[in-house]
């Protein structure tokens, strides 16, 4: 085989390792949009795992992914609160009923909330689920309005913060990404699901 056969062999797979990988990441909005969403109502892990791992792979689309995810995460939260308001009984169970759902959570939030609804911008970084906010929210007399933009606010500063983190990987990594993408994925799951433990202690 001359050179020039071994650079159209060399040429034709990194084309085809292109083809799949777009095709892994060609329905990344999607995923990353339902998984916010959902995680906002009953779903336990963070979107924040999917975010950091789609930050490394396409850093170039950090932009969209941030309002993919804050989009839908909002939406989430508002969808929360409206089942909250009609179906109180059965919502509270399933969130009591949510793994990394402790019961001092509920009072750490609430004690938050009783000094006051400016608190709720922190949110991203106490390691309670949001959910467990809008039901605190839900159950007293604080305006919804103001804790949804204050802990949106607080959430889109995390994710800005997640997905610089994976730029800088992605960067340290550079053309290495590809073949180390698996390592980065167990890395990161790990060290997440210390965080989740850790947050729930």
């Amino acid at each position: 085989m001359t050179r020039e056969d071994d650079a159209m062999t060399t040429s034709d797979g990194e084309t085809a390792n292109s083809a799949v990988n777009d095709n892994l990441f060609a329905y990344t909005d999607i995923g990353l949009g339902v998984w916010a969403f959902l995680e906002s109502i009953v779903w336990f892990i963070a979107a924040d795992y999917l975010l950091f791992l789609y930050g490394v792979r396409q850093p170039s689309r950090w932009r969209r992914y941030l309002t993919v995810v804050t989009l839908m995460s909002g939406v989430g939260v508002v969808v929360h609160f409206t089942l909250l308001a009609f179906f109180p009984e059965t919502m509270a169970s399933l969130l009591r009923s949510t793994p990394f759902v402790q019961p001092w959570m509920f009072e750490t939030v609430s004690s938050y909330l009783a000094d006051s609804v400016w608190l709720a911008a922190v949110q991203p970084f106490t390691l309670i689920a949001v959910k467990v906010w809008t039901y605190m929210v839900a159950t007293s007399n604080i305006s919804f309005a103001a804790f949804l933009v204050l802990v949106m606010i607080g959430r889109v500063t995390r994710w800005g913060v997640v997905l610089t983190a994976a730029k800088s990987v992605n960067w340290l990594l550079d053309d290495l990404v590809d073949d180390y993408y698996w390592a980065v994925i167990l890395a990161w799951t790990l060290f997440f699901a210390v965080v989740m433990v850790l947050g729930e202690l």
